[in-house]
């Protein structure tokens, strides 16, 4: 079975791929995102969360955030087509 991923964006294959799409770490990336294109609001999740990170701070948090949910995604995409 060969399956084509050309031209799949981050988000579309993790929407994908991942096995519970609606978990928290995603969640927070869209909350870091938030924040980081200021469009937060007072009281919020977002600003409750991440309102007193530096942007640095931001960075670092949504790419851990991020390695950890395309892991999911990755293993749950081995898994389905390549199963040992």
């Amino acid at each position: 079975m060969e399956v084509e991923l050309n031209h799949i964006s981050e988000w579309d294959f993790i929407e994908r791929y991942h096995p519970n799409y609606n978990c928290n770490e995603i969640a927070w990336i869209d909350d870091i995102d938030k924040v980081l294109d200021g469009e937060n609001e007072p009281g919020d999740c977002a600003t409750r969360y991440y309102g007193n990170y530096t942007e640095e701070e931001l960075h670092e948090e949504r790419n851990r955030l991020m390695r950890e949910v395309l892991q999911e995604a990755f293993d749950n995409y081995l898994d389905k087509y390549y199963p040992v």
